[in-house]
């Protein structure tokens, strides 16, 4: 008898734990991905605004911003294919994209099959601030992207770049900034400094919460990903758009 009674009450306890497990499940998947952790946040988050942008006739790259001439972006305004790349100057997984990843994908960019443009998501302090409006300080004389290689090309490996003043002058030069004086005077424009504010807050209403977080098409990828990652991407979305 004392047997029985054990059995129903473990009975009773198994029952109640899968009723628990249960509401969690659904709770979960009824209120969506911030209530799932931060790893939901990140993978499902820009789906979810994706699809609600859709509704209201959106192109297949509603964030894209599709600026003719647009220094911070690279690769035609009508391609199939745009990659938004949201990234921070001190970010070293961003240095491995943008010096082992981001070369490879310039074919596709050459031949009209995508476009590239770039968000500042500037995570790690106040250099990092310091970093991004100094890209955009570049971007006003025309040389965002040489500014773009020459950061990355000094990024460490692991750690954070150290983006001081000497530093920021130096490869100022390196990326042939030709008016140093204006690119220091507008690195302190506080609409420049609004435009980083705007790329950032774009990042956290996606959910981004990490460097480098790409949005290609309605697609995100996290992180320095291998290139086939990219390339698959890229090359179904442009045979999907071609049919």
């Amino acid at each position: 008898m004392k047997r029985h009674s054990t059995s129903l009450i473990v009975i009773a306890v198994v029952v109640v734990v899968g009723v628990l497990v249960l509401a969690t499940v659904t709770q979960q998947r009824d209120h969506g991905p911030e209530r799932a952790g931060a790893a939901a946040s990140v993978n499902e988050a820009p789906s979810a605004t994706i699809r609600a942008q859709q509704q209201e006739g959106e192109t297949d790259a509603p964030l894209a911003r599709l600026i003719d001439g647009d220094p911070r972006a690279v690769g035609r305004v009508d391609a199939p294919v745009v990659m938004i790349e949201y990234s921070d100057f001190r970010c070293p997984f961003c240095g491995v994209f943008a010096r082992n990843i981001k070369p490879e994908l310039m074919s596709y960019v050459e031949d009209g099959t995508l476009r590239v443009e770039w968000r500042d998501f500037p995570v790690f302090g106040e250099q990092s601030l310091v970093g991004a409006y100094a890209g955009q300080a570049a971007a006003v004389q025309g040389r965002f992207w040489q500014w773009y290689q020459v950061v990355f090309d000094h990024a460490p490996p692991r750690g954070h770049l150290n983006l001081d003043e000497a530093k920021i002058a130096d490869f100022a030069r390196q990326a042939g900034i030709p008016d140093i004086e204006r690119f220091q005077a507008d690195r302190h424009d506080p609409r420049l400094q609004r435009e980083v504010q705007i790329d950032l807050d774009e990042a956290r209403r996606i959910g981004a919460t990490g460097t480098p977080t790409f949005l290609i098409n309605r697609e995100a990828i996290v992180g320095a990903q291998p290139l086939e990652i990219f390339t698959e991407k890229i090359e179904r979305l442009a045979t999907a758009k071609e049919g």
